[in-house]
């Protein structure tokens, strides 16, 4: 007898481009058959796009950010009003970056740099496709409701539970650990709500005999568990993707297994060598930049690093010891540069590696000198202006008058060596500043508003929200908020 196949049902794909050649070539690009997906339409705008899909339902969505009249960011925020189960991706040129930020903050689940490349084309549509799939299996099982509380229970410890699972303490649950290619079995034996950590999957469920079979087949199993133990448990594989992503190693089956039994008790505890090792070492890190010694300070910061690397240091603590260092290096050597620690990670994963690249590059007593060493000396001329003059009211017109050049000229060479126009480098620098000083001073937010050159505070406020997302009060607080939160973390240990 012949074996039947059975072939999922296509997933409809919807693009939108205002270039025609682009949804012509994403088109063509795109392998639908291999894929399992159908085009479900074209449109030229946001708002075609809008039409169609009052009409028709669809899975996927390929749009460009940056369209006339109805953006890609507009488009996908009143779709999302349609109340339609869709996923989105973004096209979007080099020089969008923002446009990128406001979409990923949408919930889109990838975006296509262009020119489009077909391999990254559809390695971004087959684990978009693969996710969907997965996530309809599953609830097949659990609701989507019921999977989404439980889920975020168990990574957060707080909000509500289906009225079934609401006793958190009662020790009749189960979980699995196994790797990703045993998803199909998992699905096959039923009722396991399903978590991806690196290769591994987390598989949670009610004890059951169901689980027998897995047993039988060599996944590791603990049984007898409470919700609550569960989120101890998984509160350890977070951290440990996250240190995974960050430190760039691969999972093992030794290292997760040895996070899958361990007792939740011991999942939190830091030694306290380590902390006051840490302050030692940045204690003479701050030394060498008060004594302006930049040999101590390479070798200095090299013992810090590789401290840090060795002891596998929390992500976030890393993050947060390399902002405190290079706030004090700016203050104490006068060196605001006009880009901050996630300006410099704003299109790539933030790595070990990245970090310490920056921190690098940042703390280098001469690097300012050396940067300059790069432009013609009129720039450098404007850049010095501009370190000496941000909280004054300069522009491209006095500077060119002060260096007798013309005004179109500077303006074309100012760019294309620094890479950006004069205003807008400017508002960077000021912003740089007032960031340092909103965490480093107690100076009111008007105050810096005036100190860094803006008059106006209103004006202030806005480009200052526009940049980073948060007012600068709201910037001030949350940081004070997360050091705080450290310093209790701390004392409870």
């Amino acid at each position: 007898m012949a074996q039947v196949s059975f072939q999922p049902t296509p997933l409809s794909v919807m693009i939108v481009d205002d270039e025609y050649m682009i949804v012509k070539g994403l088109e063509r690009l795109i392998r639908w058959q291999e894929l399992g997906l159908q085009l479900a339409g074209t449109a030229g705008n946001g708002q075609e796009a809008l039409d169609l899909m009052r009409h028709q339902a669809v899975d996927i969505v390929i749009t460009d950010v940056n369209m006339p009249n109805v953006t890609g960011i507009d488009f996908i925020s009143q779709a999302k009003e349609l109340g339609q189960d869709f996923v989105f991706i973004f096209v979007s040129g080099y020089q969008e970056f923002e446009y990128v930020k406001r979409g990923m903050e949408l919930g889109a689940k990838n975006y296509l740099l262009k020119p489009i490349d077909k391999v990254e084309l559809h390695r971004v549509l087959s684990q978009v496709a693969q996710e969907i799939r997965d996530k309809r299996a599953l609830a097949q099982v659990i609701s989507d409701h019921e999977q989404a509380q439980l889920t975020s229970w168990l990574e957060t410890g707080q909000g509500s539970l289906p009225l079934r699972y609401q006793d958190v303490t009662a020790p009749n649950w189960q979980w699995v650990l196994a790797q990703k290619t045993c998803r199909p079995q998992l699905l096959a034996t039923g009722g396991w709500s399903i978590m991806v950590l690196g290769d591994w999957l987390l598989g949670i469920m009610p004890q059951s005999d169901s689980s027998q079979k897995l047993q039988d087949s060599g996944m590791q199993i603990q049984a007898g568990l409470s919700l609550t133990n569960i989120h101890h448990k998984l509160q350890s594989f977070l951290q440990a993707e996250s240190r995974r992503l960050f430190y760039e190693w691969e999972w093992d089956e030794e290292r997760a297994r040895q996070i899958f039994w361990q007792d939740e008790s011991d999942a939190s505890q830091t030694n306290p060598t380590t902390v006051k090792l840490v302050d030692q070492l940045v204690g003479h890190l701050y030394e060498a930049i008060d004594n302006q010694n930049s040999i101590k300070l390479d070798a200095d910061l090299d013992s810090f690093l590789a401290f840090c690397q060795e002891q596998e240091l929390a992500p976030q603590e890393v993050v947060q010891l390399t902002a405190l260092i290079r706030h004090y290096f700016d203050i104490k050597s006068n060196q605001h540069t006009p880009t901050s620690l996630l300006d410099e990670g704003a299109n790539q994963p933030l790595t070990f590696a990245s970090l310490s690249q920056y921190l690098k590059e940042s703390l280098d007593l001469g690097g300012r000198e050396k940067r300059h060493h790069l432009y013609p000396p009129i720039v450098n001329e404007v850049l010095a202006a501009i370190y000496e003059r941000y909280n004054e009211n300069i522009s491209m017109k006095s500077l060119a008058d002060d260096l007798h050049v013309n005004v179109m000229y500077l303006g074309q060479l100012f760019k294309r060596e620094v890479g950006m126009t004069l205003s807008r480098y400017i508002n960077q620098y000021r912003l740089a500043i007032a960031k340092d000083l909103l965490i480093a001073s107690k100076l009111s937010v008007a105050q810096i508003a005036v100190k860094v050159g803006y008059q106006n505070q209103a004006y202030f406020y806005r480009v200052f929200k526009q940049s980073e997302g948060v007012s600068p009060k709201e910037y001030r607080q949350r940081y004070h908020d997360h050091l705080k939160a450290q310093e209790d973390k701390q004392t409870t240990r």
